[in-house]
């Protein structure tokens, strides 16, 4: 039950807003080229890391990142 819920079940959550968009994308704003269709894609990537972070990341794999962001933040002389 749990390799389900974690090798499945939340990958596939994650990843659905993403690709109901594609559909709707697909439907309803057809593209003559590929560069259109990259620009679509550049479009809703955002939406497919949201549901990652959200659904597909548990809550310390979440801090983890976090973390390790902030320590690449702090290492960074340039910025505030």
């Amino acid at each position: 039950r749990d390799y389900a819920m974690h090798a499945w079940i939340r990958p596939l959550a994650s990843i659905m807003p993403f690709a109901i968009l594609s559909f709707l994308i697909d439907r309803n704003w057809p593209v003559s080229h590929l560069f259109a269709f990259f620009g679509q894609v550049a479009l809703i990537l955002p939406v497919a890391a949201a549901g990652t972070w959200v659904v597909g990341l548990e809550r310390g794999e979440r801090e983890r990142i976090h973390a390790s962001i902030q320590s690449a933040y702090r290492r960074v002389p340039w910025l505030p």
